[in-house]
């Protein structure tokens, strides 16, 4: 969706505030720098964009913090600019305002999407978790003869959903903060998802922060793996900025790695 927020062709009604709202809506917690290569906008276009917001109402609309000394400040929506982003998608439950405890996990997820476009890779479409929750409930959304709806309950969402060339992905950023057993939970309910939707087509990219988390990671995949009844292995674990090369090498016939 974000890739239709900034097509004016598009989405021709939304306002310049209202397509920096929805870019940081699907962003969660972002740099100016992470949104230039996104959206292809110049430095004068952000800045005056979020003058515009916070018109509206400063922090309310919009927030700003230094996350650590020496590092770019990052820009989420406020509780009135979420509410208002939500209002513009046509979703009008829950409040989930990012947590400034997540900033480098955001920005970490964000900057997967940023060196895939830099790279020239062929980024056709990219899903925030919410989107991908959206699109899982689609998937998995079933009606009997009278037309009641039926959707059994999502064990998870991915962090993100891409589809680069013709090749759909789930996608995993892991910050090396959770357990070795929260992140074999976490499999396991990728297993149960694959259990409830096809997903031999659907691979997972887990991208984490240094050679031994991903070493911690597939054995955590593993644990889950052979205490579980699903076959599906369609997971890749790599440090990142590796992704890069390893999407550009990707053939369909690959194995687990």
């Amino acid at each position: 969706m974000i890739f239709d927020v900034v097509n004016e062709a598009a989405t021709p009604n939304l306002s310049v505030a209202d397509r920096m709202i929805l870019v940081l809506f699907d962003l969660g917690i972002t740099t100016k720098e992470q949104i230039a290569t996104i959206t292809g906008w110049s430095e004068n276009r952000i800045n005056d964009s979020i003058k515009r917001i916070r018109k509206k109402g400063g922090e309310k609309w919009i927030r700003s913090w230094q996350p650590r000394r020496g590092r770019p400040h990052v820009y989420a929506l406020g509780k009135e600019g979420f509410k208002y982003a939500r209002e513009l998608r046509g979703e009008y439950n829950g409040n989930n305002q990012p947590a400034s405890g997540q900033v480098w996990h955001f920005l970490g997820l964000n900057q997967i999407l940023v060196r895939l476009l830099e790279s020239g890779l062929e980024v056709k479409s990219w899903l925030s978790g919410r989107e991908s929750a959206s699109w899982l409930y689609h998937q998995l959304l079933t009606r009997d003869e009278n037309g009641k709806a039926s959707v059994p309950k999502t064990p998870l969402r991915p962090d993100a959903m891409m589809q680069v060339g013709n090749q759909w992905w789930m996608v995993e950023y892991d910050t090396g903060t959770e357990t070795p057993m929260r992140l074999s939970e976490k499999f396991s309910r990728y297993l149960d998802l694959s259990l409830m939707l096809d997903l031999s087509e659907i691979p997972l990219l887990f991208v984490t922060v240094s050679d031994q988390r991903v070493n911690t990671a597939e054995w955590a995949f593993r644990r889950a793996f052979e205490a579980h009844q699903a076959t599906w292995d369609r997971v890749f674990f790599m440090k990142e900025k590796q992704e890069v090369e390893f999407l550009k090498g990707w053939k369909a016939d690959s194995g687990m790695k």
